[in-house]
């Protein structure tokens, strides 16, 4: 006859597992030893046996003791989602329920579940308040702003980071003054307000070095060189982010890591070199896959798409869009949305599928995202050349209302300037007075002056190639006398 082994009584089994985790505790690597995920083992085993023994104050605090410096920083945010929501509405103290708020919705913020996100920082915002702690309201409230920046919803995010950086200096926190004005000076360069972006960043950039927080350092950097590029200064922009590049290499945060290979992705891709191009971008590909960063994985995608477009591939063209536009609609990403639909939109026009192209541009605009509308508005008036219909000036017309309003915040932004004018060639070829021979070369007078406008800012290979494009497609509509605008050396003056 078997006998029934006796299981231990619950208050034996807490026990045991409060002993488990003291084991694993008293067995620790010092702090300079934790290089990789293993190096953290002990304190993964004392977290689950805390939790098993129901000692989740203690389990979140040695979550708490590795969390920032280490899990996050190298990209383990599913494990953190997964650990934090084991913790959730069972931690007694209020500053450790706000940590483990804050904790859980930092890590979905990354992997770009991006409404989740908001769903708890609004309650650890709330909680930070009740508490009186005005360092963490400020963090949250710039998290806040970060995560409506991604949905594209900028009012909203300037006011949370605007709030976040006022908070900050009031109390004197100044690492906090950093974080926001880096998160202000993104802000203003998606806005095209270059030389407030340019100030805040530099200043935020003083203040990390500081206060020795290279980790903000890196940010500042990096940001700093998205202005510089929209400015089509592109070996000043190379050379800080390498410089960001490096810093994110050294901390060992590989989210970073992987931003920074597409900018420098970004960087080859504008001067021409499209072997350079994709090898970073590929490697930024793998390094988001590698930390589940959803939003850099579909950027990358995007990035990968680009290339592929200006090499004419069209199959891996249209493979890396569509990918990358799945993901930026999973994760509510309409920034991404909208550039991915603008990609597909080229890549249909270029296959000569005009319904297909003209759909995805009315998908795009629908975003109202503003933030590259009026290329979009081009390409969209562009296909309605080849039906020579009517809405190819009323589109047209837009792009070049959008694209001078954009340039009356900065005339040294390229990527409108470049798209003015060939709005303005698109618009001319519908002027009725286009059929006289003799009056063309006068009518794309305006045309070349924006050209040689854009020439000056920049003539980079990579960017002439992408202008020459747009330009294609509107010879390709059966539109004959460009000849005085598709060769670059006519836009030099």
């Amino acid at each position: 006859m078997t006998r029934e082994v006796p299981q231990p009584s619950t208050y034996i089994r807490r026990i045991l597992e409060l002993r488990a985790a003291e084991y694993y505790a008293s067995i620790r690597k010092p702090e300079k030893e934790w290089k990789a995920l293993e190096d953290l083992a002990p304190q993964l085993a004392e977290f689950e046996h805390l939790v098993k023994a129901g000692d989740y104050d203690a389990a979140c605090r040695v979550l708490d003791s590795v969390e920032a410096t280490h899990l996050f920083l190298w990209g383990y945010y599913a494990l953190l989602v997964g650990m934090h929501k084991t913790l959730v509405g069972k931690v007694a103290p209020m500053a450790l329920q706000l940590n483990n708020l804050t904790g859980i919705a930092d890590a979905l913020r990354a992997m770009g579940e991006l409404q989740a996100a908001i769903t708890y920082y609004e309650q650890g915002l709330a909680l930070a308040r009740r508490l009186g702690n005005r360092a963490r309201e400020a963090r949250l409230q710039g998290n806040l702003g970060s995560a409506y920046r991604v949905l594209g919803q900028k009012d909203k995010s300037l006011a949370f980071y605007q709030s976040a950086l006022t908070i900050a200096r009031e109390i004197g926190d100044r690492e906090e003054e950093c974080r926001q004005l880096g998160r202000l000076g993104r802000i203003y360069g998606s806005l095209g307000q270059f030389a407030q972006a340019i100030e805040v960043h530099k200043r935020a950039i003083e203040i990390s070095q500081e206060i020795g927080n290279r980790q903000l350092e890196g940010y500042g950097l990096g940001t700093l060189g998205n202005v510089y590029r929209a400015l089509g200064q592109f070996e000043t922009a190379l050379t800080l982010y390498e410089m960001a590049l490096k810093i994110a290499h050294e901390i060992g945060e590989r989210r970073e890591e992987g931003i920074r290979y597409r900018s420098l992705g970004g960087i080859y891709h504008a001067l021409g070199d499209t072997e350079k191009a994709l090898t970073f971008y590929q490697k930024a590909l793998t390094w988001s896959r590698v930390t589940a960063y959803r939003v850099g994985e579909g950027n990358a995608l995007g990035s990968l798409g680009d290339t592929y477009f200006a090499l004419a591939n069209y199959v891996e063209t249209k493979a890396c869009y569509t990918e990358a536009l799945k993901i930026s609609r999973e994760i509510g990403y309409r920034v991404g949305q909208e550039y991915n639909l603008l990609g597909l939109a080229r890549v249909h026009l270029a296959t000569g599928n005009l319904a297909e192209a003209q759909q995805r541009c009315e998908e795009a605009l629908s975003e109202n995202v503003g933030e590259v509308d009026y290329h979009i508005l081009l390409v969209l008036g562009i296909s309605y050349l080849y039906h020579n219909t009517m809405k190819a000036n009323e589109y047209i017309a837009d792009a070049i209302l959008r694209s001078r309003r954009l340039l009356a915040k900065n005339r040294e932004w390229y990527a409108p300037q470049y798209v003015l004018a060939t709005a303005l060639v698109a618009q001319t070829v519908c002027n009725p007075h286009w059929i006289d021979l003799a009056q063309r070369i006068d009518l794309l007078a305006p045309a070349l002056t924006e050209y040689r406008h854009a020439f000056a800012i920049t003539v980079a290979p990579g960017v002439i190639r992408d202008a020459l494009h747009d330009l294609e497609f509107i010879r390709a509509a059966g539109i004959e006398g460009l000849e005085p605008v598709v060769r670059p050396q006519s836009w030099t003056g």
